[in-house]
C-alpha cells in the first residue's frame, strides 16, 4: 500500500479554484466590455473629415483607439476562454473528487471496505478541503493497516491543514518510524515540508 496511496499533499483545492475563475472571468469580461466601447466611440473620431489640421488628428487619434480597443476586446475574449477552461477544469477535478467519494461511501456501506477503500474516500476529501471528514476516514485506514507509514504521512497532512499541529506532528514522526525505503522517507519529508512543518 505504501507504493499506491495516493499523495493527499498533492495540489489542494478545487472549490478555491472555483472562486478563483469567477473572479478571472468577471476581470475578463470587463476588458471586453472595455474593448468594445473604445471601438464604438473611435469610430466617428477615424471618419472626421480630413483637410483641417484638427480633423486630422481626430481621424489618426480614432484609428490609434480602434487598434488598441480591438487589442484589448481581443485579449478579453482570450482571458475569458482561458478563464472557462480553468474553471471547467476545476469543475471536472471536483466532479471526480463527488464520484470517487460516493463509490467509496457505496462500498463502505455494503461492508466491503479495506484501508484502501478509506485512503481512496479520504484522499478525495482532502482534494476538496474537506479535511476533517479526511482524517477521519484516515483514522479507519490506520485502524485496518496500521504498519502503513504513508497512512499516517497522508493523515498529518490533513491534520495539518485542519489546523492539528501536534496531531500532524505526531503522524509525520510515526510515519518515519516506519518507513524504510528511502523513496517513501522523502516523501515523507517533503510533505511534511509542503504541510509547513519540516525545515525549507
Amino acid at each position: 500500500m505504501d507504493g499506491d496511496s495516493p499523495d493527499l499533499a498533492g495540489d489542494q483545492g478545487s472549490a478555491s479554484g472555483k472562486r478563483g475563475g469567477n473572479a478571472h472571468a468577471g476581470c475578463s469580461i470587463g476588458l471586453v466590455l472595455v474593448g468594445f466601447l473604445m471601438i464604438v466611440v473611435a469610430l466617428p473620431m477615424a471618419f472626421a473629415e480630413p483637410g483641417e489640421l484638427l480633423g486630422e488628428l481626430f481621424s489618426q487619434l480614432g484609428q490609434l483607439t480602434i487598434m488598441f480597443g480591438i487589442g484589448v476586446l481581443a485579449f478579453g475574449l482570450a482571458l475569458t476562454w482561458a478563464g472557462g477552461s480553468e474553471a471547467a477544469a476545476a469543475e471536472d477535478e471536483l466532479g471526480t473528487h463527488e464520484f470517487a467519494i460516493a463509490d467509496a461511501s457505496e462500498a463502505i456501506d455494503s461492508g466491503k471496505a479495506d484501508a484502501d477503500t478509506y485512503v481512496r474516500r479520504g484522499y478525495s476529501y482532502g482534494r476538496i478541503g474537506e479535511y476533517e471528514l479526511a482524517i477521519a476516514d484516515l483514522d479507519r485506514a490506520v485502524e485496518l493497516a496500521p504498519m502503513e507509514a504513508l497512512l499516517y504521512n497522508d493523515r498529518g497532512f490533513a491534520r495539518a491543514k485542519a489546523g492539528d499541529i501536534a496531531g500532524a506532528s505526531a503522524d509525520f514522526d510515526h510515519a518515519l518510524t516506519l518507513a524504510f525505503d528511502p523513496a517513501v522517507i522523502k516523501q515523507i519529508e517533503d510533505t511534511r515540508r509542503r504541510a509547513g512543518l519540516g525545515p525549507e
